[in-house]
Parts: C-alpha cells; structure tokens; sequence
C-alpha cells in the first residue's frame, strides 16, 4: 500500500511538471521552485512522464525549404506584408498534444525572427497571452540592448502573478535583452469609460501609453471571438456581451479588441469593457503610415484561427506574420 501511495505521489508530480514545463511555459529552474526540488529532479520527472506516456512530443516531419520560400513570397505579395515566418504545420486537425506541439515551433521561429530584427533603439510592445509566453520561452538573446524598451500592450489581468500578463512578459523581454521596463500600473479592461478614462490621466499610466503610440515593434496574436479566449476566462468580457459582439460582426480578438472580417473595430458601444494599452488604430497606424514599424501577429495550427488572421492580415492590423505552412496555404486559398 505504501508502495503504492509513492507511485502515486510520484506519477502525480510529473504530471505538474510537465504541465508547468509544456503547457504553462516555465523553464526548469523555475518548475524546480514551483515544485520544491532541484533541477535536476524535474529533468527526471520530464524524463519520467514521456516514459510513462504523460507527455507525448510529435515530430513534425521537415517541409522542403524551397516550397516555404514560395509560401513566404505568395503570402508576402497576396497580403503587402515586410515578412512572413513559417513553421511546419500538419493537414490533420491537431489534437491538443500537437496542437501544442505545432504552436511551440511556431513560437521558436517568431522568438528567432525577433533576435534577428531587434535593435537598440527601439520600443516593443508586448501583448498577453499563450503565443506571447511560447515566444519568452524559445527566446535566446544574441545581444545586449541596453537601449531597448520593452512596453506592456494592455494592462493587469489580475493582482496576482499571472504567466500570460503582458506586464510579466513585457519585463522578462526587457531582461533577456538588458533593457527598460515600463510597466502598466492599471487593469488590462475595466467596465466603465470613467474608470478608462481616469485610469488613463494617471502620470504612471499615461506615460505606458504614451510609449506605447512610439512602439516600433510589437508581438501579439490574433484570437477568436469566442469564450476560450483570455477575454472571456478573466471575466473581462460576459458570455452574452460576446454574443452582442459576435452579433455585430466580431470574427477575432487582439488584446481585448474585437475586429470584423474585413479588420475594422467592432464598436464596444453598450459593452461595459474598455481596454486600457494598445488600440488596434495604433498597430493599424504602425503598418500602414509608420514607415519600419513591425507587429507581428503570431497564430496557427488551428482551423478556427484562419478567419481571425485573414481579417487582421485585410485590414492592415499587421505585417509580419508568423504561423504554420497549412495555415499559410489556407490563407492564400480564402
């Protein structure tokens, strides 16, 4: 019996080890504190877990580099877009594993991009979100950029630490690269347009949004206009509020702005949700008037995110683009 119980504990910490490695993104060092136990004994249990069928990591088998160069050129000329990074991709819808899997390479790709593109005196916004942490993870700094100052692109999700909040993120990208951080002391959505507006006239906040308009690059993602997003599950935005909002023509979600599928804003009017950080008429502004500016939209591997994408890619919310060869060809097929 107690042989089993020390199964079972043990089964059971792998399983938190690699939910905290895989699927919330923390590195092993900071699984090893989480868990109370040494770095070496999460290489263990990572091992563990893959041997015990916990964790199943799929290779995605090679696409011919010749057929993505003519993805990338395709998508670049069909869209106006600076750049177009590409991962491999599956025909099958992915299961969650995959799905996962497919959004990690995704993210190492757009983490390379970004070491490429990064200069000192730029500003970076930064979005919340899954894609954004995937892309902190596979980051690996080629350079000091001591200059660099790296903005939050909304504000709070919550009082308590959160690994998807942009102000997290925003400072582990100024740290990885040594450069400035400048928080957003305010929440990322409140519920009344006095709140947003007082929010806003705060010096602390109001100096966030000023750097932002400056923003020279940004990272964000493209969302559903569904209940699974960040939006919906902080309770930023009620389920029937959603339901208005699909109403009046929302096909997609980037940070806690709606969009139609032509990429124009969806009017917020008679929803209690304001955003305090970055609106989509200033990344539409980086794109279409501010001449080498990029925001870069990461998202794929998924059917239901094509309709999102293309409706960014139309309405000139981005211009770098990083996602799966699959996604990219529907793309070019809708």
């Amino acid at each position: 019996m107690a042989t089993r119980r020390v199964a079972e504990n043990r089964e059971s910490l792998m399983l938190r080890a690699a939910r905290l490695y895989y699927e919330d993104g923390l590195s092993q060092q900071q699984v090893a504190r989480r868990l109370f136990v040494s770095r070496p004994e999460v290489s263990r249990l990572l091992s563990g877990a893959r041997e015990a069928g916990i964790v199943r990591i799929t290779v995605v088998p090679p696409t011919r580099q010749e057929y993505l160069e003519q993805l990338r050129r395709r998508l670049r000329e069909r869209f106006e877009l600076r750049d177009v990074i590409l991962a491999p991709g599956r025909e099958e819808i992915p299961d969650q594993e995959t799905l996962h899997s497919l959004l990690h390479l995704i993210a190492a790709a757009a983490a390379r991009y970004l070491d490429d593109v990064l200069a000192d005196d730029d500003v970076l916004a930064v979005a919340w979100g899954y894609n954004t942490r995937n892309v902190m993870r596979h980051l690996q700094p080629s350079k000091i950029l001591p200059s660099l100052i790296v903005v939050p692109m909304l504000g709070c999700l919550s009082h308590r630490m959160d690994l998807f909040d942009s102000n997290g993120l925003a400072r582990d990208f100024a740290m990885a690269y040594g450069g400035q951080h400048m928080g957003l002391p305010a929440p990322a959505i409140v519920r009344t347009r006095r709140h947003h507006d007082i929010a806003a006239e705060l010096p602390l906040v109001g100096e966030t949004l000023e750097a932002l308009r400056r923003a020279t690059v940004a990272i964000t993602s493209m969302a559903t206009a569904s209940p699974d997003t960040t939006a919906v599950r902080e309770g930023f935005i009620q389920p029937e509020e959603l339901a208005r909002l699909v109403d009046a023509g929302a096909v997609g979600e980037m940070c806690g702005w709606y969009f139609d599928e032509r990429g124009r804003g969806v009017s917020h009017k008679g929803i209690a949700s304001y955003p305090i950080g970055m609106e989509l008429e200033t990344l539409r502004e980086m794109v279409t008037k501010r001449q080498g500016c990029r925001v870069v939209g990461i998202a794929g591997a998924d059917p239901a995110r094509y309709l999102p994408i293309f409706a960014a890619l139309r309405g000139g919310l981005i211009n770098v683009l990083a996602t799966d060869h699959i996604t990219a060809t529907r793309l070019l097929e809708m």
